[in-house]
């Protein structure tokens, strides 16, 4: 089959494109990645402001019971990779019902 060079051109460019894009993808790095197991979580990064923010405006928390609450609070790396390799492309809030219900909550 004969192609044109522009022709050609362009399909060497998208394919080029499109195994870049699948190598970023591939090389993003994963959650478990990103900390050390045991690490404290960071209270005062943006996220758990707004999530304390949240907690304490809807579900009438107050600054002193989250505090109490999230004190010493670390991240277990072994969770991370668990929910870095699920079997179902399904986010998170459609698993979350599964496992955390009133009688696993503490």
């Amino acid at each position: 089959m004969y192609f044109s060079s522009s022709v050609r051109t362009l399909l060497t460019l998208l394919l080029v494109l499109a195994f870049s894009l699948g190598t970023a993808q591939a090389q993003k790095p994963k959650a478990a990645d990103l900390v050390e197991d045991g690490q404290l979580i960071d209270l005062q990064h943006a996220r758990y402001k707004a999530l304390f923010q949240e907690l304490e405006q809807k579900h009438r928390f107050s600054s002193k019971e989250l505090a109490e609450i999230f004190k010493g609070v670390n991240i277990s790396k072994r969770v991370l990779e668990l929910m870095d390799r699920q079997w179902e492309a399904k986010p998170y809030y459609q698993y979350f019902p599964l496992f955390i219900t009133p009688q696993n909550i503490l």
